[in-house]
This record gives structure tokens, sequence and C-alpha cells, in this order.
């Protein structure tokens, strides 16, 4: 199981937003997503910033023995989106909190979870314009608040 190395209070916002989405996501998971299996773990995740590069990076490694499913408000997609997190997921810059901005990720016809297979690493990257970073905060130090919580998905295995 992984460990928590980024602990941040919004996990429990994001556990309580997960739980107020179980009536919709279930089904989006039966349809086409990610298993049958509702343990929430915290997930430990490893945090890069590129300032040369006004982003920064995100990767998660399953380092249990199944696959686990990340969903899109705990992980950021393709494009560095979070589904609705701007309450939960934020830069933290030269004592100031600078949240994501809001996304949509929409219906997903084969399901919105990205399954993460054993010893698989994914990675992802968000823009600093994402959290609306001025640049002349872009080489200061930064944190990440990002709750990330993953489930199992065993119909991935």
């Amino acid at each position: 199981m992984p460990l928590l190395r980024n602990s941040v209070p919004a996990i429990d916002r994001g556990v309580r937003k997960f739980a107020e989405n179980l009536v919709l996501v279930p089904f989006a998971l039966i349809v086409g997503g990610c298993g049958n299996s509702w343990e929430l773990v915290p997930a430990d995740y490893v945090f890069k910033d590129w300032p040369s590069q006004g982003r920064v990076e995100v990767l998660f490694t399953n380092d249990t023995y199944g696959s686990l499913c990340l969903l899109p408000e705990h992980w950021p997609n393709q494009a560095g989106k979070i589904n609705h997190a701007s309450e939960d997921v934020f830069l933290l810059v030269a004592g100031e909190r600078f949240p994501i901005e809001d996304f949509n990720t929409g219906y997903c016809p084969d399901g919105c979870a990205l399954a993460v297979r054993p010893g698989e690493t994914v990675s992802s990257s968000i823009s600093y314009n994402d959290f609306r970073l001025p640049p002349d905060l872009w080489n200061e130090p930064k944190r990440l608040e990002l709750p990330v919580v993953v489930y199992t998905c065993p119909h991935h295995e």
C-alpha cells in the first residue's frame, strides 16, 4: 500500500467529494471504467518543479500487487486538468495559496479513471498558468497540495 508523503488537509475534502459523487461514479465505472472495489487509499506521489518550463510535474507509482485507479478529481489528465478541483488543489508559493482553475472533465464513454498497473509509474504536468501564478514567482520554491486518492480496480489486472 502506498504511503502518503505529501499529506494535506484537503485529503478529507477529497474523500468527502468522492463520497458525494458515489451515486454517479459507480454508474460510470460499471459502464466502462475501473472495477467494483471501493477501498479508498491515500496515495504517495512525487512532486517536481520545472520553473524554466512554467509547470509542475506529479508522478505516481503503483507499488501494490493490484491495479489502482486514479479518478479525474484526484489526478491531472493528459492536459494537466483536474476535474472540479479549485477547492482542493493549490500551489503554495511565497506564503500565498494559488488554487487551480476549475475544469469539467465531462462525460467519458469508457470511464474517466486512469488505471495504473502494478509497478507502473504515471506522470502529468500542470501549467503554472492553471494556478494563475504570476511570472515573478516562477523561480520561488513551491509546494503542491494535491489530495491523491486511489482505489483498487481489479478488472485491469
